[in-house]
C-alpha cells in the first residue's frame, strides 16, 4: 500500500487511498460525524509498516475495536452475518503484526486513535469492478 497515495487492487475489487497528517482533535469530531464504513483513521505510530492489502487467510486474528479481546476474522464475519461468498472477496489491510482493518467493517483495537496519537493515517476504500481471474 502506498503511504501516502493510492493503491488499486483489481483482484479484490478495491482501491485504497491513504493520507498521512498530524492529529487534529477538532477534525476528528467532524470525521466521526460524517464518516462512512469505507473510511477509517488510525494511529500511524502504532502501525508496523509496510501496509499490505489481501484477502483473509485461515487463522487470521484481530482485536475488533470495542470488543473485549481478539477473535478470528472468520468468526467476526460470521457474527456479522456476512454471506460466505462475500467473505472470500473482502479486503484486509494488514501491517507486519496482522490485520489493522477488515474493510469495511472494523479496525483493530491496537491502532485506534487515543489522546496520545500524534500522527493519523487516514484510510479510504472504494469498491471497483471485480476482475475475473
Amino acid at each position: 500500500v502506498n503511504v501516502p497515495g493510492r493503491t488499486v487492487l483489481p483482484t479484490l475489487a478495491v482501491e485504497i487511498e491513504t493520507v498521512l497528517s498530524d492529529f487534529d482533535p477538532a477534525s476528528l469530531a467532524e470525521f466521526k460525524r460524517t464518516k462512512t464504513d469505507w473510511e477509517e483513521w488510525i494511529d500511524y505510530e502504532q502501525v508496523r509498516m509496510p501496509l499490505t492489502v489481501r484477502s483473509r487467510r485461515a487463522g487470521d486474528r484481530f482485536w475488533p475495536l470495542g470488543a473485549p479481546g481478539s477473535k478470528k476474522v472468520s468468526d467476526f464475519l460470521s457474527d456479522l452475518k456476512v454471506p460466505a461468498e462475500r467473505r472470500e472477496h473482502l479486503a484486509i489491510v494488514c501491517d507486519r503484526l496482522g490485520p489493522v482493518w477488515v474493510v469495511p467493517f472494523r479496525i483493530d483495537e491496537r491502532v485506534k486513535l487515543t489522546p496520545h496519537t500524534r500522527r493519523v493515517l487516514k484510510l479510504y476504500a472504494r469498491s471497483i469492478p471485480l476482475r475475473a481471474g
